[in-house]
């Protein structure tokens, strides 16, 4: 169920509650009420919740906030409420006090407005007997964005492919350790290769959301994503593979996460975090159209590609992130499957990055997935386009084609890092601080703690 909470600050602070108690006889604005507010004192219900709650889209003053009920129809209670306050909340400070109920299959996206900015929530969903909550789903928590002209540096974790031979994912669990702002995920978040019907989706999803490292992470910050092939099928084809089994593939995604639509239901979107980052995600697999390879070269339509320049060129945030599911850096000769990236379609690879030359755009990073390996790169090994960067983080789970990268470290320096197949969990965290004009590179390996890399990066 989709519900636009434009009025929830008025919201019914469930007076009746008797997990509630009114303290606050001798307060000197006697129109609040203070609310001893313990959600752990109600408990956790994995049968009614079996996944948990999730955020997205977060903007400075709003976000959509997802469950899953194991019954269609099911009436239910959110309530958000600003984290530093969970021990003794004011009526104004219980930002969320909202009946809702889920969908015909158990989902619920709620869109949530008037949040302050820069703020960490906490948020969940109870059910209540006679007006007393007696059940209720993970608590789980996320940030805000920053407010227009803000330039706080902005901490992010990311990470990309997480195949379930390599659960559970101690890269996420490790990362939601961190004090990040918000999790980026590239694409493969699971491998539903075998699945074609709803229920099979449905079943790898529910599979990898169980997982430990996407409970943690999941739990601890709200997240953006985009996908890549894998969440339908391995190498999927959008210009002649099954549209059946594409359509079914989208729908199973679409229901599962906090993200919804675009107008024309697109998944390429934009986030901006005050003056400091514009994120801005794109859908780098389900508009390509391989047979225009060595022509056209459509690798996104040219409606996305339009949006993406005005994007850049309108942007006043100091940096402007770029995230690609499949990596634009121009890779060494021996890496197979060129007709998969950026770079087996050169005219609109050219197209894009001539455009940020030409027009001089500055501070433009790219965040790349797919390849299976963390790593740091500049774009062609020499050129204007060395000046540019990208950033693979990850991976989450999985080893393969980043194995033999070792030897594409060049003496021009191409490769400043990449990981390896003794590395296939590796937590990344990226810092974007606009006083130092500088990107801060973290890269731990999950699996015995080591870092390493951690650095910073400058444009040149």
């Amino acid at each position: 169920s989709d519900t636009n909470d434009s009025d929830t600050n008025d919201s019914d602070t469930n007076d009746s509650d008797t997990n509630d108690s009114d303290t606050n006889d001798s307060d000197t604005n006697d129109t609040l009420e203070t609310i001893i507010w313990d959600p752990t004192s109600i408990s956790e219900n994995e049968e009614i919740f079996p996944i948990f709650v999730q955020a997205g889209m977060m903007r400075a003053t709003s976000a959509l906030i997802w469950t899953y009920a194991n019954e269609e129809n099911f009436a239910m209670r959110l309530r958000i409420w600003p984290e530093e306050s969970r021990a003794e909340l004011t009526s104004d400070l219980l930002t969320i006090d909202l009946d809702v109920q889920s969908g015909d299959d158990g989902y619920t996206h709620i869109s949530v407005e008037n949040l302050e900015p820069n703020t960490r929530y906490e948020y969940g969903f109870f059910v209540e007997n006679e007006e007393v909550f007696v059940a209720r789903s993970r608590i789980s928590r996320f940030q805000t964005a920053l407010p227009e002209g803000s330039t706080t540096p902005i901490t992010i974790g990311a990470t990309h492919g997480t195949n379930f031979n390599y659960a559970p994912y101690e890269a996420l669990s490790l990362t939601a350790e961190e004090d990040i702002d918000f999790f980026l995920h590239l694409g493969d978040l699971a491998y539903n290769d075998s699945a074609e019907t709803l229920s099979e989706y449905r079943e790898n999803w529910f599979r990898t959301l169980q997982d430990p490292g996407y409970q943690d992470i999941l739990r601890s910050t709200g997240f953006y994503m985009t996908w890549d092939d894998h969440e339908l099928w391995n190498n999927y084809d959008p210009e002649t593979g099954n549209e059946a089994r594409i359509l079914t593939g989208k729908r199973s995604f679409w229901e599962t996460f906090p993200i919804v639509q675009g107008e024309q239901g697109q998944l390429w979107n934009k986030y901006r975090w005050g003056n400091t980052l514009e994120l801005i995600v794109l859908d780098c697999r389900s508009e390509r159209i391989p047979s225009t390879r060595g022509d056209e070269d459509i690798y996104i339509s040219q409606e996305q590609m339009d949006w993406l320049k005005d994007s850049l060129l309108n942007s006043t945030a100091h940096f402007k992130v770029i995230v690609t599911s499949v990596p634009i850096t121009n890779m060494p000769f021996w890496y197979v499957s060129a007709s998969d990236r950026w770079e087996g379609y050169e005219h609109q690879r050219d197209e894009l990055l001539g455009y940020i030359h030409a027009l001089e755009i500055q501070n433009v990073w790219f965040l790349g997935g797919d390849f299976h390996i963390g790593m740091i790169s500049r774009l062609d090994p020499d050129g204007p386009n060395a000046g540019l960067f990208e950033i693979s983080p990850g991976p989450g789970g999985n080893i393969g084609v980043g194995s033999t990268l070792g030897a594409a470290t060049t003496p021009e320096g191409q490769f400043l890092f990449h990981t390896t197949s003794t590395q296939p969990e590796v937590a990344t965290t990226i810092t974007f601080n606009p006083e130092l004009d500088a990107v801060h590179v973290r890269f731990i390996n999950a699996t015995n703690d080591e870092v390493l890399y951690d650095d910073w990066l400058s444009q040149e």
